[in-house]
């Protein structure tokens, strides 16, 4: 049995892309075993093992946040990562690693490198995170958002769109709501910044009572109670409040209209579905948040509202555009059924392709 390493952990951005390259190798062979590699925060055991993979946990502490004292531990925690990195390369000897991007990648990717083993790099955003330009020039390939910046000189690019799940592209076609019923939204605070989202949405709630628009409001556990009761004092008993989805496809199949951050992994998922969607890059992230939604922008898949000093009227502004000319919305995801068109393969087949050509070079 070979042996994979998908780096992979920190966020599920990073996850998620990998689990679905990981399942479309476990369709193409029975004969490569997949190892997850993370750094050990409760998301990453979560998903990997729901997805039935093992994960082994390489101890480093992120390289960004936390100012120089942040970037101090990182330096600080190197040593044992190393260390313990190098046990697991003794343990499985893998014939192939596969980084997709953040600090997590970085120890797996350096081993590779010095151990002589092939390895690649997939880079969700449209604009190259600062791990994959670090480690970038020791792979034999980076997979990158076509139009994707930041890239190093002379490194080997193949352009491909976000590898999802299989379920994201199951999902029945777009349909107008039924004479009577209200538009769905769906709003989707993202892991970071969901507070800020939230309350934007609350402060907002008088124009989807107007247009008569049901909205379920994923808000992220440690708002959740909050919106609860928030939504409870106005009255809005139309609000659906969950903490987290865990079936994103079946939530979007139901969404006429998605809020979101602009994470690589959400823009993906939700133009796989074809669901029109008003995007609020993170603020803090908006350099690549905000080229990650330029495609479906250019292509009038999308709105898209800036977090800044005029994000409150420009969100209702848009909101009341929208929620009042359902056919506006059905344009909006015609446009969003031409992405990827050209396009032989799925990403995630791509990717598979990729590790089992590598493994198939390997003596």
């Amino acid at each position: 049995m070979t042996t994979v390493l998908f780096a992979a952990g920190g966020t599920g951005g990073h996850i998620m892309p990998a689990i679905s390259v990981a399942r479309a190798v476990q369709r193409k062979t029975k004969r490569c075993e997949i190892v997850f590699v993370g750094v050990g925060r409760d998301l990453e055991q979560k998903l990997v093992s729901e997805a039935g993979f093992s994960l082994e946990v390489i101890p480093l502490a992120p390289f960004l946040g936390g100012g120089w004292r942040g970037k101090l531990r990182f330096l600080l925690s190197l040593p044992r990562a190393f260390y313990v990195g190098m046990k697991i390369f003794s343990r499985y000897h893998p014939k192939f690693v596969f980084g997709f991007g953040g600090y997590p990648s970085v120890v797996p990717v350096i081993l590779a490198w010095c151990n002589g083993v092939p390895s690649a790099l997939h880079e969700q955003n449209a604009q190259m995170g600062m791990a994959n330009r670090v480690l970038a020039r020791l792979t034999a390939r980076v997979f990158a958002p076509p139009g994707a910046t930041g890239i190093p000189d002379r490194v080997k690019v193949t352009e491909t769109l976000m590898p999802v799940r299989e379920a994201f592209y199951e999902v029945r076609p777009y349909a107008l709501p039924l004479p009577g019923e209200g538009t769905r939204v769906l709003v989707l605070g993202g892991s970071q910044g969901a507070r800020s989202v939230n309350d934007l949405i609350l402060e907002l709630y008088d124009v989807f009572k107007a247009h008569g628009a049901q909205i379920v409001h994923q808000t992220g556990s440690a708002d959740a109670e909050r919106m609860m009761k928030a939504y409870e004092e106005r009255g809005a008993h139309d609000v659906r409040v969950v903490p987290f989805i865990s079936d994103m496809a079946s939530a979007l199949a139901e969404a006429h209209l998605v809020i979101s951050r602009a994470g690589a992994m959400a823009v993906a998922e939700i133009t796989a579905t074809a669901r029109p969607a008003i995007y609020i890059p993170l603020s803090i992230a908006a350099a690549h948040q905000r080229a990650n939604v330029q495609i479906v922008a250019d292509l009038r898949g999308a709105f898209v509202v800036e977090q800044n000093e005029t994000v409150r009227s420009a969100l209702r502004v848009a909101l009341a555009a929208l929620l009042s000319d359902p056919l506006a919305l059905r344009d909006m995801s015609v446009q969003l059924q031409h992405i990827g068109d050209g396009q032989a393969c799925k990403p995630s087949d791509v990717l598979a392709e990729e590790v089992l050509l590598a493994i198939s070079r390997m003596p």
